[in-house]
């Protein structure tokens, strides 16, 4: 089977909404992770360079994660969404 995961979704019932108030620590680059794990989302974005890759996956990690109380920061984040995957692939 060749799973794909959407996205991930976290929960934290007593962070402020809208996700833009969390506060939003990022990993300077995480991109390997993306070259690794999504070769070929990451091969389409890196057409527009380096910017508009951590840009797509910040915005991910900043809307679905950044107001998790379980994941500290992006690597983590991202790290498990890949956990997940691997288990359920």
């Amino acid at each position: 089977m060749d799973l794909t995961v959407h996205g991930l979704w976290t929960e934290n019932f007593t962070a402020p909404w809208p996700a833009s108030r969390c506060p939003v620590p990022r990993s300077p680059s995480i991109t390997g992770i993306f070259a690794l794990h999504w070769p070929h989302v990451f091969q389409r974005l890196q057409v527009h360079g380096d910017a508009h890759n951590e840009w797509f996956w910040g915005e991910g990690w900043r809307f679905h994660g950044g107001c998790s109380e379980a994941l500290d920061d992006q690597v983590g984040f991202f790290h498990l969404a890949v956990d997940l995957k691997d288990m359920h692939d």
